[in-house]
């Protein structure tokens, strides 16, 4: 029985808000604030610019030329807890750093986007951010010890580096290997029913291996971490829809057959390319060949995957490897939110961007190590899209909820630059107080107090 998948991910690259948000920091399990790396910060406002009306004289150019500079080359946000004094957080830090670097060289734009490997991208990915929950799991464990007074001296680590860094029970490259395991069992399926290379017949056996024999299903359980990782998905055969579609591809990739997908409305649909595309809705056995590599999304009426016919499929835009990785991290930051808002329902990420109000003493909830995650989603989505105001917003916005001050302003002062007129003056007001209270902050870091006090 053919197995069907849906591969639904809600658009990435448009100017939305990532829906709701909720802040300040809740004690609890993974309670860590990650040392920032140190780096050359672009200029950004400072309370000093010549006014023109009632708006800042925006410095677009310059804004635009540091633009890419805060879009991190390393995880400057999930460092600000590793100890030098400590070997396993040293390795710690260092497979954060080497995560990365080697993310940010995969996807590099000197780089062929044909080049990239999708599967290796999420890899890194998922190591980063599994390198900041383990050392968070370490640093609650320590605490727990140290409260009940039994101390006891930590295991050496079994690895030492990236490449050796286990994620669920395996390494980079054995998950890697796992991809051509798949690809191999596809192709001894073709050969044990004597399958030639027609197309529709490849799918098939595809399809059969992946969803049969292996049992991958997609869930719409937006809120369990293990359906957005690749190694998970790999392991418990159940995940998010982009998740399942990259392994489609990736597994189609070691079989010489090219499948290239786009975003329609709300799915994201994938199909092998060919020169005729008539041949993918020919209906066979009650569906089409489009119909089994996309599943139920395809044939339901309410999405405008129904609508697709071969000659309006040729005017679709193609999603490129970087287009695929964006989506899979606009994902992430939106389950990481998630997670973290859960104890404050309700609350958007802009909201405080309406009345410019900046309220310390009254800031809601927010889980720290999901917040953690959601930032370093959104470092690396800036490196792909650097001149995205609206994700540059939100990335600022996170920043602020985060009481990292210094780095909201400046984040919020770039988007400024490249914002639309009338989002930067809504824009304007906060990042004026936010400048203010980040001055504040200051003054009392170094023994200050706004109030006087009788010696």
């Amino acid at each position: 029985m053919l197995g069907l998948l849906c591969l639904f991910s809600p658009a990435v690259a448009t100017a939305e808000p990532l829906s709701m948000v909720s802040p300040t920091i809740l004690a609890g399990h993974g309670d860590h604030r990650p040392v920032r790396c140190d780096r050359c910060l672009p200029r950004c406002w400072n309370g000093n610019e010549e006014k023109k009306g009632n708006g800042l004289r925006r410095r677009s150019l310059c804004f635009t030329r540091h633009a890419q500079v805060t879009a991190s080359a390393s995880p400057r946000s999930s460092n600000q807890v590793m100890k030098k004094d400590s070997s396993r957080s040293k390795i710690y830090q260092e497979v954060l750093e080497a995560a990365r670097e080697k993310f940010t060289r995969e996807i590099s734009f000197q780089s062929k986007d044909k080049d990239i490997s999708l599967a290796k991208v999420l890899l890194y990915v998922a190591a980063e951010d599994e390198a900041l929950m383990a050392f968070n799991r370490e640093m609650d464990a320590q605490s727990l010890s140290n409260e009940r007074s039994a101390m006891s001296p930590s295991e050496a680590l079994e690895w030492d580096s990236l490449q050796q860094m286990p994620l669920a029970g395996k390494n980079i490259s054995q998950w890697m290997d796992e991809l051509d395991v798949i690809a191999k069992e596809v192709e001894a399926e073709l050969i044990s029913r004597d399958i030639g290379c027609h197309l529709v017949e490849v799918i098939e056996a595809i399809n059969l291996v992946l969803f049969g024999f292996r049992g991958f299903k997609r869930t719409s359980v937006l809120v369990d971490s293990k359906c957005s990782y690749l190694h998970t998905v790999l392991s418990s055969r159940s995940g998010s829809a982009i998740l399942l579609s990259i392994i489609y591809i990736e597994v189609c990739r070691r079989l010489g057959l090219n499948i290239v997908g786009s975003r329609v409305g709300e799915d994201f649909l994938i199909w092998p390319q060919t020169g005729n595309p008539e041949e993918l809705f020919k209906v066979t056995s009650g569906h089409s060949l489009f119909a089994i590599v996309n599943g139920r999304c395809v044939e339901d009426p309410k999405s405008r995957a129904s609508d697709l016919t071969s000659n309006s499929l040729l005017g679709l835009e193609i999603a490129s490897n970087r287009d695929i990785i964006g989506i899979a991290l606009a994902n992430l930051i939106r389950l990481h939110w998630k997670r973290a808002s859960r104890l404050t329902r309700g609350l958007m990420l802009t909201s405080p961007l309406r009345n410019a109000q900046i309220d310390t003493s009254n800031a809601p909830l927010l889980r720290p190590q999901d917040l953690r995650l959601a930032i370093m989603a959104s470092e690396r989505l800036l490196i792909l899209q650097p001149h995205n105001w609206a994700l540059r917003r939100d990335h600022g916005m996170m920043l602020y909820f985060n009481r990292e001050y210094g780095e909201a302003v400046q984040e919020l002062s770039i988007c400024m630059a490249f914002a639309p007129e009338e989002e930067a003056e809504i824009l304007e007001p906060f990042v004026e107080k936010l400048h203010l209270l980040r001055r504040e902050s200051s003054w009392k870091s170094f023994g200050y107090s706004d109030q006087l006090t009788v010696p």
